[in-house]
């Protein structure tokens, strides 16, 4: 929720009374960063038994909205008048750090001050913690409902996420051009009509996803049909589509297979399963072997459904390997690599005597719910490093 404050003065302040109502709404959440990676070989059947084991790091939150019916929709913003829209660009103030003292320094020139209530972290958006004279925190974390260039966003992910280094089966990045400006991000799996629907009610300048409109085949796709009318939506409505898919997968910090280790309390994570010349999932340790079937119910816990569970012969559970989505042939890897249990998204129909035979668990999460991990972190990300407006939409998908 976001207070307005009226003028407003600390000792040495110069102020400047700005007239005008502002209304914005600003969502904020976890930060999460990522380092670069290093890729290593698949780790040996005497990976597991020689690293040191270390407590997982807590699980980050989020927050996230499932797409209303048609009939409860609210109307669009897009469809407002600029006036009724939350304040953006020059109509903001920028209030920066002034290096001569410890106070903030004044408005810039027709600028407006938005606030945002105190939260725990007490940080601004600019990543400086807000002191007073005295250095004690005196006020609230600030959000700025101002723009990012669309392009300076797409780099910024590209390089975060290694994007240049996958030979992927799509185009990763940016797919679908609109606004140049970006204020608000809506984030989500997979695109479709019913996301892009959604995107434009919530007045969405960006869409990103993990399952783009653009994938690579012999055939150049063509605007016809129900491909056609999803691409009118962003065209119509101004609004970028970026997609990242095995930079999502792999990512050693934001990664789907990533994010679903930590959240079922996985440590020593390393880069698995090779695939197209680098590693698609990441491999982990608990730190003190777990029974089987307390195993599986923490998967069902962690990925909000009941998995499917082709057991193999081993009781307790100390090593596992991740690739999210469709991943069954990885499977081989973590048999060759001694693991204990292997989690995918799907499962074929060998996997059945094939876990009972190797002895290595696999179990078959859902493709989506095993993928809503990464972007949500990576909408975490963005809204914690550029303070934009992100809002993940759920449109659960029992496959």
């Amino acid at each position: 929720m976001l207070a307005w404050f009226g003028p407003w003065r600390l000792p040495g302040m110069v102020t400047k009374s700005v007239s005008g109502k502002a209304a914005a709404s600003v969502k904020t959440t976890g930060s999460t960063s990522g380092p670069t990676q290093k890729i290593r070989s698949t780790p040996s059947a005497a990976w597991a038994r020689s690293r040191t084991r270390r407590s997982p790091a807590p699980a980050a939150r989020t927050r996230e909205t499932s797409a209303p019916s048609s009939a409860a929709r609210s109307p669009s913003p897009r469809s407002a008048s600029r006036s009724q829209r939350p304040l953006s660009g020059p109509e903001v103030r920028r209030r920066t750090l002034n290096p001569g003292s410890a106070g903030w320094g004044g408005p810039q020139p027709e600028a407006t001050r938005v606030m945002a209530t105190a939260t725990a972290t007490r940080r601004g958006p600019i990543g400086c913690t807000e002191r007073g004279l005295m250095g004690e925190s005196i006020l609230p974390p600030l959000r700025y409902h101002a723009g990012m260039d669309l392009l300076q966003l797409v780099a910024d992910l590209d390089e975060l996420l290694d994007a240049d280094a996958v030979d992927d089966y799509c185009p990763n990045g940016l797919q679908v051009e609109g606004a140049r400006e970006v204020e608000r991000v809506v984030t989500a799996v997979s695109a479709s009509r019913a996301l892009f629907t959604r995107a434009v009610d919530l007045g969405a300048d960006a869409v990103i996803v993990h399952h783009g409109v653009l994938w690579k085949s012999a055939e150049p796709a063509r605007l016809i049909g129900s491909f056609r009318e999803r691409i009118r939506l962003l065209l119509a409505n101004d609004i970028s589509l970026i997609a990242y898919h095995l930079p999502l997968d792999r990512h050693l910090e934001l990664g789907n297979a990533a994010q679903l280790a930590r959240r079922l309390g996985l440590a020593e994570l390393e880069p698995f399963a090779e695939h197209r010349g680098v590693s698609a999932g990441v491999c982990g340790l608990f730190p003190e072997p777990v029974e089987a079937d307390e195993f599986f119910a923490a998967v069902a816990e962690a990925t909000g459904r009941e998995p499917q569970v082709f057991e193999g012969r081993r009781r307790e559970i100390a090593s596992v390997g991740i690739v999210t989505g469709a991943a069954e042939r990885e499977y081989f890897q973590a048999v060759e690599a001694g693991l204990d249990a292997y989690i995918t998204g799907e499962a074929t129909e060998w996997v059945l005597h094939q876990a009972a035979e190797d002895g290595v668990h696999y179990i078959a999460a859902g493709h989506y719910a095993t993928e809503r991990f990464g972007v949500r972190a990576l909408g975490r990300w963005i809204a914690d490093r550029h303070g934009l407006e992100v809002e993940f939409v759920d449109l659960p998908n029992p496959v």
